[in-house]
C-alpha cells in the first residue's frame, strides 16, 4: 500500500479533487488509487447533503453493474469501502467512500471535517456497506 500519512488533516472541500485544495470524499479515493498508479473515474460524486446522496448511490450501483468495482468479503489494503452515512436517506443507498489502508483501517475523508483513518470497529457496523476490489 502507497503512503497516505500525508493525506490525514486534508481539509474537506465539496467537489474537492486536489489534496493541495481539498478533497470531497471521491476526491480522496481518486488520489489514493492515483498514487497506486491507478486511474478510477470520476463519477462527479459528491456528497455535501441528502439531497444528492442517491447519485452517490446510482454511480456505485453502476460501477458495480459494470464489473469495474468487484464485491470482496475479504478486504486487503487498497479496496474500496462503501457506506451509508445519511440519515435522511434509505438504510441502504450508498453515500460515503473510503479506502481500506490496513487490517481493519481506512482512509477517508469526513463530510465538511478533514480527512482521517480511524479504526474499522463495531462502530462503523452500522454504516458499512460493502468493500469493493477495482478491476479497471
Amino acid at each position: 500500500m502507497v503512503s497516505v500519512a500525508d493525506l490525514i488533516g486534508t481539509p474537506f472541500r465539496d467537489g474537492g479533487r486536489d489534496p493541495k485544495t481539498g478533497l470531497d470524499c471521491w476526491g480522496l479515493v481518486m488520489e489514493v488509487f492515483r498514487r497506486m498508479g491507478i486511474t478510477v473515474p470520476d463519477y462527479g460524486v459528491t456528497v455535501p447533503s441528502a439531497w444528492d446522496g442517491t447519485r452517490v448511490d446510482r454511480a456505485a450501483r453502476e460501477a458495480e453493474a459494470a464489473g469495474t468495482w468487484l464485491p470482496v468479503a475479504r478486504p486487503q489494503p487498497g479496496d474500496l469501502i462503501a457506506m451509508h452515512t445519511d440519515p435522511y436517506l434509505p438504510a441502504d443507498v450508498i453515500t460515503h467512500f473510503g479506502v481500506v489502508i490496513g487490517t481493519n483501517q481506512f482512509i477517508h475523508q469526513v463530510d465538511k471535517r478533514r480527512c482521517e483513518a480511524p479504526r474499522l470497529t463495531s462502530e462503523w457496523r452500522p454504516s458499512f456497506r460493502g468493500f469493493y476490489r477495482w478491476r479497471g
